[in-house]
């Protein structure tokens, strides 16, 4: 079959990239607020047009000259959709005029080469679009196109646009075995406990932002990819705070984005910090006790690598929660994979109540083929 195109949404801060990303693939699942920097990992979806299914990647506004460290991994985040991309839609703001970040951006897109489309949003006044699009052109990558990402206004051009840019035709049939349902496993926990350095030791490279900073996850982030011939499908999410502790809309849509991740998930997989003291505790609770939506748990909990030699595998939270016995786990050698049990039995142990997987020794031979891989 045939690879869907993909094409990545990219741009300065807060031109509205993560609404027209959600106007592509019809669904809200990219965070939206008026404020810049909402957005800093790449987040996947799917869109269809005329037949023609096609990948949608959104990404964190692009900044030059910044110390930051955060930005610069929002902007190599970026760099790594556009190299992935078939299309580029480079998105600029109306209101805003021509400005020296979308200068350095288009600078960045002409000299990967790769087919770009240039879209004006919030151009929601003709009048005042005449007026403005001659700027544009000084960007030199072809004709401006006004849209509207919150009203859908052009949209449909961006479509066509884009593929005659791909000149793709539909999907052939394919004669291949559909694949296995993958398995979702939501990683979960409070913030700043490792849930992103979790993943990215898993999947072997920075997939997820990682700071020292406290709310660096906003979007849940579906990865997925295959393990030992099980197709999985991993799901980053923000860290969950009690209700008291929400204070603004994007925590909160944060926090909603979670709890649908943990409803959607066949195991929710909950990491806590091992030096939390009684916090640990306070985040399995949150997690199992007030989430009891997906199909089965699973607690790991975040050490240095000495320590996690030193922990005995057959220590378990208290009886009275429905969770699975501890895994200890160093997020920068990824021990967990033999831990979370990546195969069809989770499915049946799941769909038959049963709540206490069979844990292996971390001796035994399948964890250390597990480490080595």
């Amino acid at each position: 079959m045939r690879p869907k195109p993909v094409l990545a949404i990219v741009g300065r801060p807060n031109v509205g990239k993560s609404t027209l990303f959600n106007r592509l693939i019809g669904q809200r699942v990219a965070i939206v607020e008026d404020t810049p920097g909402v957005t800093r990992d790449r987040l996947y979806g799917e869109g269809e047009w005329l037949g023609q299914p096609f990948v949608v990647i959104d990404t964190g506004g692009i900044l030059f000259g910044e110390d930051d460290p955060l930005i610069e991994q929002v902007r190599v985040q970026a760099q790594v959709a556009m190299h992935e991309a078939d299309c580029i839609l480079f998105l600029v703001d109306a209101r805003d005029g021509l400005t020296p970040a979308d200068e350095e951006v288009a600078d960045l897109l002409r000299r990967g080469g790769k087919p770009t489309l240039l879209l004006v949003n919030k151009a929601d006044n003709p009048q005042l679009w005449e007026s403005q699009r001659a700027e544009f052109f000084a960007l030199g990558l072809g004709e401006p196109i006004p849209i509207s990402s919150i009203h859908g206004h052009n949209i449909a051009e961006v479509l066509e646009r884009a593929f005659e840019h791909l000149q793709t035709q539909p999907a052939p049939e394919s004669d291949e075995e559909p694949a296995d349902e993958p398995i979702k496993i939501a990683i979960v926990g409070r913030p700043n406990v490792g849930k992103s350095s979790l993943l990215n030791a898993i999947l072997g490279e920075p997939r997820a932002i990682v700071s020292d900073i406290a709310g660096t996850t906003r979007d849940t982030l579906d990865t997925p990819f295959t393990w030992k011939g099980q197709p999985v499908v991993l799901i980053d999410t923000a860290g969950i705070k009690r209700p008291g502790k929400v204070q603004r809309s994007l925590e909160y849509y944060a926090q909603l984005r979670a709890q649908r991740a943990m409803q959607r998930a066949d195991v929710a997989v909950v990491v806590i910090d091992g030096d939390g003291g009684h916090h640990a505790q306070r985040s399995a609770n949150r997690a199992t006790g007030g989430e009891r939506r997906a199909r089965h748990r699973v607690g790991g909990q975040q050490m240095g690598p000495q320590r996690a030699a030193r922990r005995q595998p057959t220590q378990k939270h208290p009886p009275q929660k429905r969770t699975s016995p501890a895994s200890s786990s160093s997020r920068q050698r990824g021990w967990t994979m033999c831990r979370l049990c990546l195969s069809r039995r989770w499915r049946a142990r799941a769909s038959s109540g049963c709540w206490t997987p069979a844990w292996r020794s971390p001796t035994s031979t399948a964890c250390a083929s597990a480490r080595a891989s």
